[in-house]
């Protein structure tokens, strides 16, 4: 049987070659950044870039243009899921309604 998500997943993702203007999120394991990707938690990361940016192929995140794309991304290669973080949590790590706020979201998209 053919997974139909994950193709849908491989089409949306963004190139690596070079990051979107505007909104977008990117999906990361935090364990690859030692060495070795776990597979088991992934982090979803909704950022915000104002003029093109290239970066190297050695990177490891995914980038894609919706919070559904990414969790869709998370749901098929990661055994735990993900965990979201908006602008306004990273920029604001410790605000309650900020942590709140997206744990919903995230639940909702």
């Amino acid at each position: 049987m053919e997974n139909t998500t994950y193709r849908s997943s491989a089409q949306i993702c963004f190139s690596k070659s070079s990051l979107p203007i505007g909104l977008f999120y990117a999906v990361y394991d935090c364990s690859s950044a030692q060495g070795s990707p776990s597979w088991d938690l992934a982090f979803i990361e909704e950022r915000f870039n104002d003029q093109p940016v290239q970066i190297g192929s050695d990177t490891d995140e995914m980038y894609f243009d919706s919070l559904r794309d990414a969790k869709d991304y998370v749901k098929i290669h990661y055994q735990s899921g993900g965990e979201y973080f908006s602008l306004q949590q990273s920029e604001h790590p410790d605000n309650f309604i900020y942590i709140l706020t997206d744990k919903i979201r995230y639940l909702i998209c």
